[in-house]
Order: C-alpha cells, then structure tokens, then sequence
C-alpha cells in the first residue's frame, strides 16, 4: 500500500532537520511501517532536500504539492509528535491546525482512508484551532499518544473512546538501546532545553551541574534560524560547550547515550535518553512533560534552577510498558490499513 505520511518534520536550507525529535519520530514510524510491506513517502513541506539519508522525504512546498502527494498515495497518516496544538496563536490560522485540517480535506476529497497516529492533543482555547482539531479528529481513524491526550480528544469527539498508541519514536527503541553505552563510560550531563527555558538557565546552574557531573553540553534539540542555543545567555554559554549543529537525530542519540544524565525539556531528548537507560530529569510544567514524567517515571523539576539541583531518574520498565502499548497499536493500524486495502 502507498501511504504517505505527513508530520512536523522539516528540512533546513542545510539539507538538516529543523527539529530533531520531529525527524526522528517521522522516521521511527516510516521505517516502522516499511518493515511491515508499505510504501512510504513523507511529506517534507519544504523545497530543499534531505541530507542524511531520511527514509522517504518527498518535497511538497505548497497546497499544489500536499494535494498531489495526497493523490498519489492509498492511505495518508497524519503520525506523530504534538500535532494537534495550537502552536501559532499570534496567527489567525497557521502552522498545525492548518496542516492537519488541509491534510484531513485533501484526504477526504481525494477518498484517501485517514489516520491520526501516536499524536499529542494539547489543550488548545482558541475557537478556531479547536473547530480545526476537532474536524480532524472526526474524519481520522484516531490513536493518540497517552492517556491525557485520549481524554482531550474524546472531548473533542463528543465522549467517544479513543485507541492510545504510546510514542512513534518507541518503534525505533531496538535501534536506539543498541547506541547505549555501559554507565562507566558515561560522562557529562546534556542539556536539551527549549528556547524559553534555554534563556532562563544562569552560569550557576551550570556550576551546579558541572559539580554532579563535570562536562555540561547543550543540545539544540531545534536547530533551524532560531535554534535553542541561540536563547542562552552569553555568560552562560561561554560556561558550556554547545553540540555544534545542524546535526542528524543519530548524532543527538549519540550524545545523549554518551552522558551520565540528561536534563531536558524537549521531549525527544527525554524518550532518546529513556531509550538508552540515561537518568533524566524533565523540566517545566507543560502538559506533555507532566504526562511524560507520570508515564516513564522519570525526575521532575518546574524550574530550571531547581532542575540543576535533581537527581536524575529513570524506570527501565515503564519504558518497556510504553513500547509494548506502540506494539499492540502498530497492530492495529497495520489490521486498520489492511481492512482499508
């Protein structure tokens, strides 16, 4: 079956993801769905090609290109990652909810069957990016990612039950573990911050950090124009080394599997560094952090400041709950899209 895959993943001017957890999900769940028979393009929407060899990226800048990668395939997936947010709210009507509800439209004139797979619903307040969240969610056959998410989304629905997949990323753990390195040879601690925390970090958490650790790296787990990095403080990233970008996600599992712990709020940083048995701490208070810190059990810490003064933590087997729900959901899907076929 011809599907295509459509999620936040983007490609620079460099040939580099704009994000690394978005590129490493998207390829997570294409190479997942390749493995079981399906021919698999991923709608880049953005005209430059893919450097270091993602599965599958077909550039479609524009609504003239999404609509005839929407013609061409049998089923579209609209997989992966905080999709259904509204992550643009000084616009009137851009970024996510206007991607998924094109999407969901071109599928639906097209008579393509639909899926929302391993998505994250955010709480959202503005009217217009709920009416777009929730005609997506009613055209789509429907698995989100956790628990907190299934309730957004049954609301949206009217009170009707929705599947939970777990992470898309998860897919990908047998490659991911295999990266991990013994804990002796672990050292540093790695950063991976989002832009508003990142400005919020002082020299002294990183002194504290260092204290605990030694080597304190920063990982810009967003590495387009305006990078995570680009948001420290000037006294403070003169007191780190930053992973010099942009980099592939497998250079970013490479980091993480070689640190003794991660502090992070990006949410790739958190699964890769879960994958690889390195403690964690999630910082801030974010709906999805809070969900992430209740499903895998890792350390938690509102601030950054009291973040740097954590002792980092994981559970090994609330990981291996996570994958076995994205197994069972891979199941699904794969008897879903055969019924569609």
């Amino acid at each position: 079956m011809k599907i295509l895959l459509v999620s936040a993943d983007r490609t620079t001017r460099s040939g580099h993801p704009q994000n690394i957890g978005d590129a490493l999900l998207t390829d997570a769940l294409a190479e997942a769905l390749g493995v079981a028979g399906h021919d698999v393009r991923v709608a880049d929407l953005a005209p430059e090609r893919r450097a270091d060899g993602s599965v599958g990226r077909i550039p479609v800048p524009g609504l003239a290109g999404l609509r005839r990668a929407v013609a061409a395939a049998d089923a579209v997936i609209i997989g992966g990652g905080t999709l259904l947010a509204d992550d643009q709210p000084q616009r009137l009507f851009a970024g996510l909810p206007r991607l998924c509800l094109t999407t969901s439209l071109l599928a639906v004139l097209h008579r393509k069957k639909l899926a929302v797979f391993g998505v994250g619903v955010d709480p959202v307040g503005r009217r217009r990016a709920r009416a777009a969240i929730r005609l997506v969610l009613h055209s789509a056959a429907v698995w989100v990612r956790d628990a907190d998410s299934a309730g957004r989304a049954s609301r949206f629905l009217g009170g009707r039950s929705v599947r939970v997949s777990g992470d898309v990323s998860l897919s990908a753990r047998a490659e991911i573990a295999a990266r991990a390195i013994p804990a002796s040879d672990r050292e540093g601690v790695v950063v991976a911050l989002n832009r508003r925390e990142a400005a919020l970090l002082r020299p002294e958490d990183v002194e504290r950090l260092r204290s605990r650790h030694g080597s304190v790296r920063f990982l810009s787990m967003d590495q387009g124009v305006d990078a995570d990095s680009t948001h420290l403080a000037h006294d403070v990233a003169r007191e780190l080394s930053v992973v010099e970008g942009p980099v592939p996600w497998t250079r970013a599992v490479a980091e993480i599997a070689g640190a003794e712990a991660v502090v992070a709020s990006r949410m790739h940083a958190m699964y890769v560094a879960c994958m690889v048995s390195v403690p964690v701490v999630a910082v801030g208070d974010a709906p999805k952090v809070r969900t992430f810190v209740g499903d895998f059990g890792v350390a938690h810490a509102t601030g950054v400041a009291e973040a740097c003064s954590t002792e980092p933590r994981t559970e090994a087997a609330r990981t291996d709950a996570q994958t076995a729900r994205l197994s069972e959901a891979m199941k699904e899907l794969e008897e879903w899209l055969d019924a569609a076929h």
